[in-house]
């Protein structure tokens, strides 16, 4: 009978440990996202992908993450990779998140997710060029100015 009690409380601790060990380690937070810009109605503009993930639990400090950015001006296309060095929340829909391009040179992207489906309003989307990717809002304001993501979807998680 001792027996079934220890096995029986034995059970009880080791589920009761999974369940918090589960509760505890959910994903960090993270902005995902994939889409192009338009030039005037119809004609393609910049392209975007990018996965920037929270690593320190910390709202708006070390984070990791990739972005491809294809930025057409004057019938030209330039790719650029990037890695993402933190991300910052600034609402439930908005955040910004910052890095350096593989070739040389910073940015910070400021996004905003305004939902899913036929009835919401377009996500807007802004790539800045940066003297240093430290995600803070202090850069003046042409770094609020922000283009709708016409095909494609930002999300905020």
């Amino acid at each position: 009978m001792k027996t079934r009690y220890a096995l029986l409380a034995g059970s009880i601790a080791v589920l009761t440990a999974v369940s918090v060990v589960s509760a505890t380690s959910a994903p960090a937070p993270k902005v995902t996202g994939a889409g192009q810009t338009l030039e005037g109605t119809t004609g393609a503009g910049d392209t975007i992908a990018f996965v920037a993930q929270d690593t320190d639990g910390d709202a708006g400090n070390a984070a990791r993450g990739q972005v491809q950015y294809v930025d057409r001006e004057d019938g030209t296309q330039t790719v650029q990779h990037g890695l993402i060095d933190c991300l910052l929340y600034e609402g439930e829909n908005s955040a910004r998140f910052a890095g350096t391009w593989k070739g040389g040179g910073t940015f910070e992207i400021a996004v905003t997710d305004n939902g899913q489906g036929a009835n919401a309003e377009e996500d807007l989307i802004g790539v800045f060029p940066m003297a240093e990717p430290d995600c803070m809002n202090d850069d003046g304001p042409s770094d609020d100015a922000a283009t709708a993501l016409a095909r494609g979807n930002v999300q905020v998680h």
